[in-house]
């Protein structure tokens, strides 16, 4: 699957940005406000660790921020139930402490996307 997110339209890349450049942005840690602490910039990396604990590494592309969560690989029968990721869905995510992401699990109604497509499978049958 191929999806965006939704942060990925109130981040700005600065003009000047290379495409090598690592670039991060700062997220809130825990609680009712979780997500990006200052959700229009981008920060260097290696000065970000000086005001923010908890980041997101990416780089900018065609003006873009991305992370290289874009993509999550599902088994290969559950593809004709997901050609359009649900809009509601979310995605659970790990992060090391450079700041890179890895996706533990998407999620759809509160199920794993794996069940989400297994469920619309057996409904179509």
């Amino acid at each position: 699957l191929r999806f965006a997110f939704s942060f990925a339209e109130k981040l700005s890349c600065p003009a000047n940005a290379s495409r090598a450049e690592k670039l991060c942005a700062c997220l809130t840690e825990s609680g009712a406000d979780q997500g990006f602490s200052d959700s229009s910039e981008l920060h260097s990396c290696p000065n970000i660790r000086a005001h923010c604990p908890l980041f997101l590494q990416g780089e900018c592309r065609g003006g873009r921020f991305t992370t290289g969560l874009e993509r999550y690989y599902i088994p290969e029968e559950l593809a004709p139930a997901l050609a359009v990721v649900p809009e509601d869905a979310s995605a659970i995510v790990t992060l090391s402490s450079d700041g890179r992401g890895i996706i533990s699990k998407l999620m759809v109604d509160s199920k794993t996307i794996e069940d989400y497509a297994k469920e619309r499978s057996e409904a179509v049958k």
